[in-house]
């Protein structure tokens, strides 16, 4: 019998110290196990805070490339234009006729876009500016009076509008001084004033005529000078502006009835947001009707179709 129970106790003894053990061991690997799991926490943490930082960056990189693109955009079609003046001007010689002056006067709205700075990136924003001609006796000057910064603009588009009149119309204006005044409400810094060229065209031959001009009719589009309407850039902005205004039809230069967008996509996972753009193309018309606005866009290729929509009759 005290065999047995020392026996009884070196077993639970035993087992007491094999308990001790496994105890021991579980707090070991409880403890190993919460450092790799804290270790593993921090750097989670930390993976997850640059992941944050590179997807904020990329964000801020595709908004920089889709600023660039429309100022691309904006830029070529601005060079084409000064190509083909500068090219009709070298070729070009002053008229020494004399002609009688002629009077009138014609008032048209022109589009312009303004260069806009936000917190990450540039952008546009379409302006509605007022254009008065007045045609005085004079000696054939081009005298332009405007509060848009980039004068020079508008003073090559109204020469050659001038120019333009005097072919497509038959008259002379070597007797005549043409008045330009275009007014803005506030300070608009026009990005292609090049584009009210085809809209400087039509007030010409206006005043020339003495036709009225439509209301709510408005114009993009440089002016060629074979009388063609050339392409310009910000249309989208420009249209806008132009329905804001109260605008029933929309004259665009061939082929910008239809313009390219740029549509944000944000997908958010945890702490990380990326922003991606998508192209996407679609009519003038369709795109100021998304904006609550129903206008008539025409595609016009010359200075005499434009002045048809514009005052109903042929000049």
């Amino acid at each position: 019998m005290f065999e047995d129970g020392e026996k009884r106790e070196a077993v639970v003894g035993a087992e007491r110290r094999r308990g001790h053990t496994l105890l021991a061991l579980s707090l070991i690997v409880n403890v190993l196990l919460g450092s790799v799991c804290g270790y593993l926490y921090i750097q989670d943490a930390q993976l997850g805070g640059e992941l944050a930082e590179q997807a904020s960056a990329v964000n801020e990189l595709t908004l920089k490339t889709v600023a660039l693109e429309q100022q691309l955009n904006m830029t070529a079609s601005q060079l084409v234009y000064y190509k083909e003046l500068a090219s009709y001007l070298a070729g070009s010689a002053a008229s020494s006729g004399n002609s009688t002056g002629l009077i009138g006067r014609a008032r048209v709205p022109i589009l312009a876009v303004q260069a806009t700075q936000s917190f990450l990136q540039a952008g546009y924003e379409g302006h509605v500016l007022q254009a008065d001609v007045e045609l005085v006796e004079g000696h054939g000057r081009v005298l332009v009076n405007t509060e848009v910064i980039n004068g020079q603009d508008i003073q090559a588009s109204a020469r050659t509008a001038a120019t333009v009149v005097e072919s497509l119309m038959g008259v002379s204006l070597s007797g005549t001084d043409v008045i330009l005044t275009v007014r803005a409400e506030g300070s608009v810094e026009v990005v292609d004033g090049s584009s009210a060229g085809g809209a400087i065209t039509v007030a010409i031959m206006a005043a020339v005529t003495g036709h009225g001009i439509v209301d709510g009719v408005y114009m993009t589009g440089t002016i060629n000078s074979d009388g063609s309407i050339g392409e310009v850039g910000g249309v989208p902005y420009k249209a806008l502006a132009a329905a804001e205004d109260g605008a029933e039809t929309i004259l665009v230069p061939i082929g910008l009835g239809t313009v390219v967008l740029y549509r944000p996509t944000t997908v958010t996972g945890g702490r990380i947001t990326m922003t991606t753009y998508e192209k996407v193309t679609m009519g003038l018309e369709e795109y100021l009707l998304e904006s609550g606005y129903s206008v008539r866009v025409v595609e016009v290729g010359s200075a005499l179709e434009a002045y048809r929509v514009f005052t109903g009759q042929s000049p």
